[in-house]
């Protein structure tokens, strides 16, 4: 009986060695399926952040992903959140990702998981906590490169607070490193967020100098969201100084990549310009479009964005809308969180 025991036990070893062999190939093959496409989806980061989404989506499948590979997946697509402005997706993936804090992987990685969580609370008016964040990030900055992108957002914090002179302060700072060290993207960047300061301040005609400078910066890298985002901007800085041939030169182009684009905050921002100027060229704005202008208003993102449209379209188009609050006194609740408080990593 023991000797029986022991052969069925010997069988059942063979079999399950045969079972390895048989399907390590599968297992080799689709792992290296996996880690094709999520190259090719960080290919796009640049050029078309959507169809890096679009590749993600196409290959997720938790149950054959190892800790490196979700971790790696949840990187990619926090980068593309961040770029398409798809804030549920971003805190999705943030949630996710902590979980795997002390993994090697996310060790490696964690400037990039703490800048995405600082650019969340920052959109979402955790304006302290985002500080936070981007403090922490900075303190484990690896290179030039993300030091010069922390700098930038912490400056977008202080610019959401009001603080024009320390967020002028570290713009220029940074945009003459980058200058120095050839960062086209950032000195891009940095340009276009410049010229956000100057409008939010009322000088219209500086922050075209600058939105100019960004928009030029972006196409020379080809950088989609870039170009949106400036060529937005610069379109709302002509329809303030009644410069209508400029807004007509570049608003179909403008209209096409956006709406190709899947901002909606972005695609809602060029929807409120666009109607202002077919208002100030004798159209008229129906009780939908007012409908329709209203939702919009809704999901513009950036509470900025939504005073500039308050401040300067919404009463002269005769529209009422909720005044934007400001929640600067909001505290972010996650027991995630508490890590990037502490900010007390050993990365080695």
């Amino acid at each position: 009986m023991i000797k029986l025991d022991y052969v069925n036990s010997n069988i059942s070893m063979k079999a399950l060695i045969y079972f390895v062999f048989l399907f390590l190939p599968v297992f080799s093959f689709a792992n290296s399926i996996v880690e094709t496409k999520m190259t090719e989806a960080e290919d796009y980061l640049t050029v078309n952040p959507a169809q890096t989404l679009s590749l993600l989506d196409s290959i997720y499948d938790k149950n054959i992903f190892s800790d490196e590979q979700l971790i790696r997946w949840h990187l990619i697509r926090i980068r593309a959140a961040v770029s398409t402005n798809q804030l549920d997706k971003l805190i999705e993936s943030l949630e996710t990702v902590f979980h795997y804090k002390q993994h090697a992987y996310f060790k490696a990685h964690l400037t990039s998981f703490l800048s995405g969580t600082g650019i969340y609370l920052r959109k979402k008016q955790f304006l302290t906590d985002a500080q936070k964040s981007l403090e922490c990030a900075y303190k484990y900055a690896q290179n030039e490169k993300q030091r010069l992108t922390l700098t930038n957002s912490l400056a977008l914090v202080a610019r959401q607070q009001n603080d024009y002179d320390s967020a002028r302060l570290l713009y220029k700072k940074a945009r003459a490193l980058a200058v120095e060290t050839n960062r086209e993207s950032i000195i891009a960047m940095i340009d276009n967020n410049l010229g956000m300061i100057e409008f939010d301040v009322g000088n219209i005609k500086e922050a075209e100098s600058y939105y100019r400078q960004a928009l030029k910066g972006y196409q020379l890298i080809d950088k989609r969201s870039g170009i949106v985002t400036a060529s937005i901007n610069l379109l709302f800085s002509f329809l303030l100084q009644d410069k209508f041939f400029d807004y007509q030169h570049l608003y179909s182009a403008t209209a096409t990549l956006t709406l190709a684009f899947p901002n909606q905050s972005k695609q809602s921002l060029l929807y409120w310009i666009h109607q202002r100027y077919l208002q100030l060229q004798g159209g008229t704005i129906t009780s939908q479009t007012i409908q329709k202008l209203k939702k919009a208003y809704i999901n513009l993102e950036d509470i900025k964005v939504k005073t500039h449209i308050y401040k300067y379209l919404a009463e002269v188009m005769n529209i009422t809308l909720k005044s934007p609050e400001n929640k600067t006194n909001q505290e972010f609740n996650r027991t995630w969180f508490v890590a990037i408080k502490q900010c007390d990593w050993i990365l080695s």
